[in-house]
């Protein structure tokens, strides 16, 4: 070896951008060790206890009979986590396990799509981010398959942009591979699936003559995709039409707001009080504020990106067309997610979480390109306050995932077992905290997960609504509170929050036909009403764990039968 090459050697070395292998391992393991400390003392919330109850069920047609007309997901991570179960043990540690070694992948997953799709440095910014970005952390920690949507958007879009640019039948292969396995994870991927179909669309329909071989070739795969779900799609038309959360009122607002609302729930989510809510949402947008002061400065001097410095190139062709494939897939997402909306809200922060991995990669690779562009130190300003708004809001958000639980439904679980008498009736309102709640509660005592009439763990989600806005579920259950009072035993009430409905509201309620998010409301005041008038006041309020768990709070009124007399065994109105 020469003295050259050998100080090419070595000053590669030097370079920590042109050698990732020691440095992106150690980021990697501070990802992991971050999101091992997250998780490491935290009990499950109502999600992850009613897939790890259809997980459990007993055989996998079991399971695939629950997916396809009790629940609104498709089945491949149920069956990737049966198959680890195999491996790892049964338990919820297990479980949470797997998630949290898929979720720590993303580091390295997005430092390579960054760096294939922009540079290295990119790469090494945005895989830094990631390591330390609290949506990712959060849903890193939850089993959940949101982590491997993540991956797999990112493997769908890199392959997508290498695809179009290259025509290369390996980068349409990984392409459909990854389309194909969003699909059978989650239902929010068709949006996802109909964002790559317009970026496709834009990329041969403006040289139709050029790119016939990319056309030829992504309606090949297009195909292909469509025959590989095919024996999936009956199942999704039946979860459509049977499940999914209630009509949000979409108006012109939403439209307007709706790239800081996917910037507030994929990429930088609130911490602290609202006035530092308001920081952080600006701090969100400083890119997007000094985005545009660049473009008006330049306009207004008339510079363009030709007179910048010859020391800064343009974007590569695959830069420019992964550019493309990242803005069409995001924007035409979040339009269909808020036109189908009017029908079942889609805008749900854990789905909007799936596009953390490639915003960052989208908000790094502008901000670099700023960066080497902008002729005016204050743009740089800009971008250097944007920075630090970013590492800042980030910083609190691990803070607030370090001192949170998700929720408190195993300590509340216990403390009520330790309290309760065999004769108890259990009341759960509504029946979803039952999932949490029961994987935790181990005594057989009486149950009513309103408005089922038992106990359960793998909560059936088809046609919830109307059972809960049936008035018979609600007779049914009065009855057997008055049965219980009759025969002098306790009941315990287990919901998330009880009160009054709200009297700000922008229309009266129509209480012949009340929304549904009020619906649960208006039967859980009418049960505890009902206990009231039998029992009287609660004895005992149990409200265990952290005050503000991050995804469900539960608490628990005991209502114990004081000396019988003629007023109190009246039943309700």
């Amino acid at each position: 070896m020469t003295t050259r090459s050998a100080s090419a050697g070595s000053s590669r070395y030097l370079d920590v951008l042109s050698a990732p292998g020691l440095w992106l391992g150690a980021l990697t393991v501070f990802g992991a060790v971050v999101r091992w400390f997250v998780a490491r003392d935290e009990g499950l919330w109502r999600d992850e206890g009613l897939f790890l109850a259809i997980v459990r069920l007993p055989r996998w047609q079991d399971t695939l009979e629950f997916l396809q007309f009790h629940e609104s997901h498709p089945p491949l991570f149920y069956a990737i986590v049966r198959l680890w179960r195999q491996l790892a043990g049964d338990t919820d540690q297990a479980a949470l396990l797997l998630v949290l070694i898929i979720g720590s992948l993303i580091v390295p997953a997005t430092y390579f799509a960054a760096s294939r799709l922009y540079s290295r440095r990119v790469g090494a910014i945005a895989a830094v981010l990631a390591a330390i970005s609290p949506i990712l952390i959060d849903h890193a920690t939850m089993v959940r398959p949101y982590p491997l949507l993540q991956i797999l958007l990112l493997a769908s879009c890199l392959s997508l942009a290498l695809a179009l640019e290259t025509a290369t039948i390996k980068w349409w292969i990984v392409f459909g591979v990854s389309i194909l396995a969003m699909l059978y994870t989650h239902n929010w991927a068709w949006l996802l699936a109909a964002g790559h179909a317009v970026a496709f669309a834009v990329f041969v329909l403006r040289k139709p003559r050029e790119r016939a071989r990319q056309m030829f070739q992504g309606v090949v795969v297009a195909i292909l995709i469509a025959l590989a779900y095919a024996p999936w799609a009956n199942s999704l038309l039946y979860q459509t039409a049977h499940a999914g959360y209630s009509p949000l009122a979409v108006d012109a607002w939403n439209y307007i707001l709706i790239s800081p609302l996917a910037l507030q729930a994929s990429i930088l989510p609130p911490v602290g009080t609202s006035y530092q809510r308001l920081l952080a949402t600006f701090g969100e947008l400083s890119y997007m504020f000094c985005a545009g002061l660049l473009w008006l400065v330049r306009r207004a001097l008339r510079l363009s990106q030709n007179s910048a410095s010859p020391a800064v190139p343009a974007w590569e062709p695959v830069a420019r067309t992964g550019t493309r494939v990242l803005t069409a897939t995001i924007a035409t997402s979040l339009l269909l997610a808020l036109v189908l909306s009017t029908r079942s809200n889609l805008v749900q922060p854990r789905c909007l979480s799936i596009f953390a991995p490639v915003g960052l990669v989208a908000l790094v690779a502008a901000a670099d390109h700023a960066w080497r562009t902008a002729g005016h130190g204050v743009v740089k300003i800009g971008l250097a306050l944007g920075a630090l708004a970013i590492l800042s809001v980030y910083g609190g958000g691990v803070v607030k995932l370090l001192t949170l639980h998700k929720s408190n439904a195993r300590e509340l679980a216990n403390a009520i077992a330790a309290r309760s008498h065999p004769s108890d009736l259990v009341i759960l309102m509504p029946e979803w905290l039952a999932s949490s709640f029961n994987l935790y509660f181990k005594p057989n005592n009486d149950q009513i997960d309103y408005p089922r009439e038992g106990r359960q763990l793998a909560v059936d989600f088809a046609d919830q609504l109307p059972r809960l806005r049936d008035s018979a579920s609600l007779v049914r259950t009065i009855e057997r509170v008055t049965k219980a009072r009759a025969q002098g035993r306790r009941v315990w009430l287990v919901s998330e929050r009880i009160g009054t409905i709200s009297r700000n509201l922008t229309k009266p309620i129509d209480f012949m036909k009340p929304p549904d998010s009020i619906v649960v409301h208006i039967r859980l005041q009418q049960v505890r009403n009902a206990l009231t008038l039998l029992y009287g006041s609660p004895d005992t309020t149990l409200a265990r764990g952290k005050s503000k768990d991050r995804y469900e709070h539960l608490i628990a009124a005991l209502f114990t039968p004081a000396p019988m007399d003629s007023g109190a065994m009246r039943p309700p109105k």
